[in-house]
């Protein structure tokens, strides 16, 4: 019975770990939203700023901080949006863009963190086909020269950090799926936290 309990007790441990990490991470598709709105309304602000320079150049039209913490569709989008319509439109238009693709990606978070594969695996895939265009929308100039380099720095640490995330968010899913096989027999997911250590201490 000791053997059994012990076992047990160790089952919950590592099942809860590895459960607390998911979580932790997988919400960062979440946050990756958050930080695509935060950067277009920083981006915004900074534009407006510049409207004052008689100057009809996009490196003086485009932020300075580049919108440098957006997905790489939201800049492409910002840059033909810049230099195609009225400023007031293009601002307006923006921040549309940037509040969707933010909820799409909360949306694919929430239900993430709840383990729900098809949104992990998806939103993680969406980012990864993002971090691949971003490398396009930078050698096609579509960011202004004056402002490629730091925003490139930028945009290239923010979408690394976020991968990292997603992939630690996969291992941690296969973990207690490989968990719940192990001392259970299962092979779902089961992101609920576990409260039995008193129970199996007393053999209950």
């Amino acid at each position: 019975m000791k053997r059994k309990a012990k076992r047990e007790i160790g089952y919950v441990a590592a099942h809860n770990r590895a459960v607390n990490l998911y979580k932790k991470t997988s919400t960062f598709l979440l946050w990756a939203g958050v930080l695509n709105v935060f950067s277009v309304i920083i981006g915004i602000i900074q534009m407006m700023a510049n409207s004052n320079l008689v100057v009809n150049e996009q490196a003086y039209n485009w932020p300075r901080s580049g919108f440098a913490l957006s997905f790489s569709l939201q800049i492409f989008l910002n840059s033909l949006l810049i230099n195609n319509l009225d400023k007031v439109l293009a601002d307006v238009l923006i921040i549309l863009i940037a509040l969707s693709l933010g909820a799409l990606f909360a949306f694919f978070g929430v239900f993430a963190s709840k383990g729900k594969l098809l949104f992990l695996v998806g939103g993680s895939v969406i980012y990864l086909l993002d971090f691949v265009a971003m490398f396009f929308v930078y050698n096609m100039f579509m960011v202004p020269e004056l402002r490629t380099w730091t925003n490139y720095a930028f945009t290239l640490a923010s979408h690394v950090v976020i991968l990292i995330a997603m992939t630690i968010a996969i291992a941690m899913y296969l973990t207690v799926i490989e968990i719940e096989k192990k001392y259970k027999g299962e092979s779902s997911l089961n992101v609920n936290e576990e409260n039995e250590v008193e129970e199996i201490a007393h053999g209950e």
